[in-house]
């Protein structure tokens, strides 16, 4: 925190302005005979507090109150300027000249378009702008903040960059009522589709696209554009990005800094909406679905210890931990499954060329930042679509070619946020030459152990291709180290605790982006159907599930094998049913698992066999079921949330004094 003191004769003891952006504080206290300032341990002279006003407390209307708070503001940033200007140049061979420059750059700053920016940034700009203005001239200061000023206006996200919440929320109302709006005055056009496909299609709020192919879509996406979630969610995305193309410029990631993939605002920010979710998610009690004897929700109830208590949504959420064990099992059955198979397994890391980076690095031979004035100044989101779209492209060539690959990618961001992918393919051993000819079709800087400096595009991902042998070790033991960076679980070595420490900035970078971070293939989107047979443990399927349904169980004696659930699943086609989300668009419901030949109706697996009503209404009840909790009575349209991983918690009527079933956590 920076803080300022002002002593100066006849100011009122004690008074005190705290700023809008919470960094800095202002203190007065009477009784000194000269003025000092004194910013971050920086003293300065008598004369220069001439920046500053005091404080006097007097009762003022909110206006003028906001009028003092934003005057105080752009005179701490001045303060601030000095302050830098200080440290890095001796202040006695600073002329009043540059003083007075540096003064006018704040306030050119204060009145750009780079005020819609947090005051944490406004800082950072105002502290380069004012060490270019002392080394080199005014003017090149000014280049520099216009120059900053058309790179932040490029952004999409620049106006909700240093929005709270309560803004988004605002904002995100008033644009779903004014698309409401919109939507209702097409119904007066003469063309009303024709109407309805320009409004859908054009470029929304912030650059925001969305996209309708045909007319059944239509309704899909005028339904996004009026609901107010859909837009908190956009403009939260959008500021996060913005401010992070911010710190990208600012070379604050990256490079010889200390914030390693994510700004140290950004993964702040991150921690304290992870925390918001996770106290909301406890305070959203889950009833039954149906009414009791009195017309009421009772509560569902989870052993904790010896007593009883309601359950929460908090207690459905997978543990990282939980997600950990759901990978390694399933990785292990894949490169088991490829043994049978008598496949082997490359291991591919595809790393963007130069352009790309923000912050290249440091230079080794003086130790001191190095610019990359060749930065196509491209978010990571576009840099992974880059790699996402030719892996496409090399899968398609894969089927053409009748090459079967199976595996895992991982997406992961490299020290100066730009992303990289790992891939941990399996593959039949006679198709090695084939793969590598397509992939240096598209990834042609490398070749299998070493990177190629001869013969390549100087435009494409470099790529290095490690094959794998007896003497590396399995496939899974390799690639655990990628799964762990992406997963908060402390299962790292000791020598390699920086990487667990850096867990918390590498989600908050993938949150920021929206980029997946683990995605599999080959395998037929089977994982819905593995997770939905262990879920269903206590009623197994009867039809083409059944032998599947075995292999996905777990007990004392035995553990689920994925590998031998993927052998069960060679020769077996299902047919699926869906459902329409609130959006129109499907979603998988449930499985076919046969006909039933005495009544002739369908044998459903479902994905989601149980609902449950949310609320935030709680009653604490120890001595669970001598006093049962009930919600107060809901209306019949209740907000409902998919509880799967208590499907088979059996709750028994209140007056039965049965004690409840309860599912144990399931591990893998």
């Amino acid at each position: 925190m920076c803080s300022v003191s002002i002593f100066s004769p006849g100011v009122v003891p004690g008074a005190f302005l705290w700023s809008k952006r919470k960094y800095v504080a202002v203190v007065a206290i009477q009784g000194m005979e000269t003025t000092t300032l004194q910013i971050n341990k920086v003293k300065f002279r008598p004369e220069e507090a001439y920046l500053f006003t005091p404080v006097i407390n007097e009762p003022s209307t909110a206006e003028q109150k906001r009028n003092k708070l934003k005057k105080k503001h752009q005179e701490l940033r001045k303060a601030a300027a000095f302050a830098v200007a200080k440290k890095v140049i001796p202040w006695s061979a600073v002329s009043e000249t540059k003083k007075q420059e540096v003064v006018e750059l704040s306030e050119a700053i204060e009145f750009s378009a780079l005020t819609n920016l947090p005051g944490y940034f406004l800082r950072e700009i105002t502290r380069e702008a004012s060490l270019i203005c002392l080394k080199q001239t005014k003017r090149a200061a000014i280049e520099w903040i216009t120059k900053f000023e058309e790179f932040a206006l490029k952004q999409p996200g620049i106006k909700y960059a240093g929005f709270n919440e309560n803004d988004i929320r605002a904002e995100a109302n008033e644009i779903a009522e004014r698309k409401e709006d919109e939507l209702r005055a097409l119904r007066s056009k003469d063309y009303p589709m024709m109407a309805m496909h320009d409004f859908i299609n054009r470029e929304h709020e912030a650059g925001v696209k969305f996209k309708a192919k045909r007319e059944s879509d239509y309704d899909k996406v005028a339904r996004k554009l009026i609901d107010p979630k859909t837009w908190r969610r956009k403009i939260r995305s959008l500021g996060a990005q913005a401010r992070e193309m911010v710190a990208y410029k600012l070379k604050q990631v990256g490079g010889a800094n200390k914030n390693k993939y994510a700004s140290q605002y950004n993964v702040e920010w991150r921690k304290q909406r992870k925390a918001q979710m996770l106290e909301w998610a406890s305070e959203q009690i889950i009833w039954e679905n149906e009414r009791d004897k009195n017309g009421k929700f009772p509560a569902m109830m989870i052993k904790d210890g010896e007593n009883y208590r309601q359950m929460t949504l908090l207690d459905c959420i997978r543990t990282d931990e939980a997600k950990m064990n759901e990978l390694y099992t399933v990785f292990t059955g894949v490169e088991s499954y490829a043994k049978i198979k008598d496949m082997t397994w490359s291991f591919l890391t595809v790393t963007l060329p130069g352009e790309w980076h923000p912050n290249a690095g440091v230079n080794h031979q003086n130790g001191k930042k190095q610019s990359n004035k060749k930065w196509n100044e491209a978010t990571p989101r576009e840099a992974a679509s880059v790699l996402l779209n030719d892996w496409a492209r090399i899968r398609a060539l894969f089927k053409k070619h009748d090459i079967d690959v199976l595996g895992l990618r991982v997406a992961e961001p490299q020290k100066d946020g730009t992303p990289h992918l790992h891939l941990m393919m399996f593959h039949n051993k006679n198709d090695v030459e084939a793969i590598d000819e397509i992939l240096k079709m598209h990834w042609g800087r490398g070749q299998r152990s070493k990177k190629m400096k001869a013969d390549m595009r100087w435009n494409a991902p470099a790529l290095q291709i490690i094959s794998g042998n007896e003497e590396r070790g399995s496939a899974a033991s390799y690639i655990m180290k990628y799964i762990a960076k992406g997963v908060n679980v402390q299962i790292i070595r000791e020598e390699e605790k920086e990487k667990i420490n850096s867990m918390e900035d590498v989600e908050a970078w993938r949150a920021i982006w929206n980029i997946r971070a683990f995605q599999w293939f080959g395998i037929r989107n089977n994982l819905t159907l593995w997770r939905t047979l262990r879920m269903n443990h206590e009623n197994p399927p009867e039809g083409v599930l059944k032998m599947a349904w075995a292999h996905a169980q777990s007990g004392e004696d035995y553990k689920a094998d994925f590998g031998a659930f993927l052998q069960a699943m060679e020769d077996v086609q299902l047919d699926k049913i869906y459902e329409e989300n609130r959006f129109g668009n499907k979603q998988l419901f449930g499985f076919v698992d046969g006909v039933d030949e005495e009544t002739g109706e369908l044998k459903l697996l479902l994905c989601k066999p149980n609902t449950y009503n949310i609320g935030t209404w709680v009653t604490v009840n120890p001595n669970y079921p001598s006093a049962r909790g009930s919600a107060p009575a809901l209306p019949a349209a209740a907000p409902r949330v998919a509880v799967q991983q208590v499907l088979t918690v059996g709750v028994p009527a209140a007056d039965s004094g049965e004690m409840p079933k309860i599912q144990e956590e399931m591990h893998y």
